[in-house]
């Protein structure tokens, strides 16, 4: 799950959207990622759309300076094993929850999470 808190949108990663997530979080440039899909070019094209909507949605950025990752791509397992599909799902059902500002928006002898009507 990533949750987007700016937006209130979040988002549900499966399969092998999941490895490529942690693989990015975890510091490995996007071109390894991609490289590590072993030349599945349906595949590298998808697992390309999902970084651009990752970045999109304001989830992740490039980051300007390089991480060491630790180890190889975990999304060279997934592919060994024959899982190829991937997967994000996005949810607004908790959108005014998450957008509420608890010190702000609240009635004072109600308490939180109730908003005030005029904010």
């Amino acid at each position: 799950m990533a949750l987007n808190l700016d937006t209130g949108f979040y988002f549900s990663l499966r399969d092998l959207a999941s490895a490529i997530w942690r693989d990015l979080a975890a510091g490995h440039a996007v071109e390894t990622v991609l490289g590590a899909l072993g030349g599945h070019d349906p595949l590298v094209d998808d697992a390309t759309r999902l970084i651009d909507r990752i970045q999109s949605e304001g989830l992740m950025q490039l980051a300007d300076a390089a991480v060491a990752p630790q180890g190889e791509p975990s999304v060279m397992a997934f592919v060994a094993s024959g899982t190829t599909s991937l997967a994000i799902d996005s949810y607004d059902d908790l959108r005014d929850l998450v957008m509420t500002d608890p010190i702000h928006e609240v009635v004072e002898e109600v308490g939180w999470p109730v908003r005030r009507e005029d904010a």
